[in-house]
């Protein structure tokens, strides 16, 4: 009776982690990669986690994440869960296609480090190169993907002007200083996708 009442509050006290299994060959990969996974979940990405998940029991997703693993430094721009919803990018993701789901998560990783700080100060701006070229399931022809103009905002935010669409970032970098085997990451949540966005990246697809 005791313990039933000491439950809740051990709940109540826990960081909320994400409770996803991965299978996945590389041990260190896959500690990565969980904590990839919980660190969108603690910072309320739950469909940017999910979008990791899937892209996981994929071929074409897992070497995807397997390249954010090897890479020297990225900046990922994953959406808010309205963002996603408004742009009907919503679990399972079985209308959208492995390929269109590894481009969508290319096209929001930037090479490099993209944070307020590292940018030039306003009005100057930044042009930062999307992994979506290297990853493309076309080859590599998906050139004019690549380019986003990256832009000191207000109040430490960022301002994104996409290919396709314009986002800003939500409220600034999330501390990633819990988890150290993600230090090659930047994880800067934006608050919008292009409704375009998904039809371009299905004309690329296609191809």
């Amino acid at each position: 009776m005791l313990l039933s009442l000491f439950i809740p509050f051990l709940f109540a006290i826990t960081p909320a982690l994400s409770q996803t299994d991965l299978e996945c060959p590389d041990g260190d990969l896959q500690t990565y990669l969980l904590a990839l996974i919980d660190a969108l979940y603690a910072h309320g990405l739950t469909g940017y986690e999910d979008i990791v998940v899937s892209l996981s029991e994929t071929d074409a997703g897992y070497q995807l994440l397997e390249s954010l693993y090897t890479a020297p430094f990225l900046t990922i721009l994953p959406p808010v869960d309205s963002a996603l919803h408004l742009a009907g990018i919503q679990a399972p993701y079985t209308d959208l296609g492995n390929d269109t789901l590894a481009n969508l998560f290319a096209f929001h990783t930037l090479q490099g480090d993209w944070g307020y700080d590292q940018l030039p100060k306003g009005p100057l701006k930044g042009v930062a190169n999307s992994t979506l070229g290297m990853t493309g399931s076309d080859g590599g022809s998906s050139d004019t993907f690549k380019g986003q103009v990256m832009q000191q905002g207000d109040e430490g935010r960022v301002s994104i002007r996409m290919v396709v669409g314009n986002s800003t970032s939500w409220s600034g970098t999330i501390d990633l200083s819990p988890y150290p085997v993600l230090s090659n990451l930047r994880i800067l949540p934006v608050d919008a996708v292009s409704p375009a966005l998904l039809a371009e990246i299905d004309k690329l697809t296609s191809r």
